[in-house]
């Protein structure tokens, strides 16, 4: 999808406004901290995160003027500053809340700092409950068994699919997915044939395609009767649909063995590992009709996730991923919270978060649970026509 870039202030001179204006005060504006490894290792993911905070406070549009002011604290490689740089933010009385860090390190450092100051935190990483009370912890809860429940519901109850395999390597990301895939699709009415792992390690997967297949002989090898090769008949199969939760770069090597052993005609069911757009495209014969699921969908033709696309390409020049899509959800749902005319302190700002139930983002629909998770869905992806279209369902 071509793009043009938009007319936005770059982020360089975006940086510089935020700077100015904090340097000002900030007026009336509530202030709003980000808590980010601009320098070091994961620079680059501060950055991608920076560019989606800016661009979800639309400070990337200079013809308007910004709701709040950012201050940003870069922590770089050092996690254990992230403490210190807390207690700076909640030590000015106009910092309504704090978003960040990306990493879950940093971000279990944090939450122990905002929950101490009673400040809201929106972590953008997994946190792991401290003790005691985390009521101003907010944290990012994406699971990968939640994914799992999504994409079984939708094989068992939009493409009707009921007789289905799993296929999934001997690990703790494999074993999890398969478990939570197996028990949504069997509570959905869904009926699991087989249920087949393999060594991570291995590169031939013939024997236990085998047995995921049910195939009672090896396959024969061709037989020449005059000019003319003659082969087996294909193996008929006794499910409709194989789900493999694997990285990409192992999915890639078991399709062909798949095909190979006559493991065609069924629908293949994937997860967000196997997002890799160009390696898809490179080798679409075998992923051709595979239904996947995936964090953030910038080619969606969703108006919203569009706008939120050609922001940050209009000032960046490139096309924003999950990280980004995540740090612009985030700063447009406590843009909306700040809106709300009860929400006077830190205290009801809290109060005002807990109470979301179904926020609509570019990443879903994001709900906050009592224990101050911000879970959101996940995208449905089918590879159609050579290309990667978005089916995720509306209701």
């Amino acid at each position: 999808m071509s793009r043009k870039p938009l007319q936005f202030v770059s982020l360089a001179a975006a940086i510089l406004l935020l700077v100015a204006g904090i340097a000002a005060a900030a007026g009336e504006r509530p202030v709003i901290g980000a808590l980010l490894p601009l320098t070091g290792k994961q620079a680059a993911l501060g950055n991608r995160v920076l560019d989606g905070l800016i661009a979800g406070l639309g400070l990337f549009d200079g013809k308007r003027a910004a709701p709040v002011a950012l201050q940003i604290e870069n922590y770089g490689s050092d996690p254990a500053a992230v403490s210190r740089f807390v207690a700076k933010l909640a030590g000015e009385p106009r910092v309504m809340a704090i978003i960040g860090p990306p990493e879950f390190d940093a971000a279990r450092e944090a939450a122990k700092a905002a929950q101490s100051a009673q400040v809201p935190l929106l972590a953008l990483s997994p946190v792991a409950a401290p003790e005691g009370s985390r009521d101003f912890v907010f944290s990012d809860q994406r699971s990968d068994e939640r994914e799992a429940r999504t994409l079984a519901s939708y094989a068992v109850k939009d493409l009707g699919l009921t007789r289905l395999v799993v296929f999934y390597p001997e690990n703790a990301y494999g074993t999890a997915m398969m478990n939570a895939f197996r028990a949504e699709a069997q509570r959905l009415g869904g009926k699991i044939r087989r249920v087949q792992s393999y060594n991570p390690a291995q590169t031939d997967f013939s024997t236990e395609i085998k047995k995921l297949a049910a195939l009672k002989a090896p396959r024969p090898a061709a037989k020449k009767k005059g000019a003319e090769a003659l082969k087996a008949p294909a193996p008929v199969l006794d499910f409709d649909a194989l789900y493999l939760p694997d990285a990409f770069r192992r999915v890639r090597m078991i399709l062909p063995q798949l095909a190979f052993h006559d493991v065609r005609g069924v629908q293949l069911l994937g997860t967000s590992q196997w997002y890799v757009p160009e390696g898809i495209r490179k080798e679409m014969d075998y992923f051709e009709g595979a239904v996947l699921t995936a964090l953030f969908f910038a080619e969606s033709d969703k108006r919203m996730v569009a706008d939120f696309t050609d922001a940050i390409f209009g000032a960046t020049g490139r096309e924003p991923d999950y990280r980004e899509a995540l740090a612009y959800d985030t700063a447009r749902m406590l843009l909306e919270a700040l809106r709300d005319r009860s929400v006077t302190n830190r205290s009801s700002l809290r109060d005002r978060l807990q109470r979301i139930e179904a926020f609509e983002g570019v990443t879903g629909w994001v709900s906050v649970t009592k224990k101050g998770e911000m879970q959101r869905g996940s995208f449905i992806l089918k590879v159609e026509g050579r290309q990667i279209i978005d089916v995720t369902p509306t209701y």
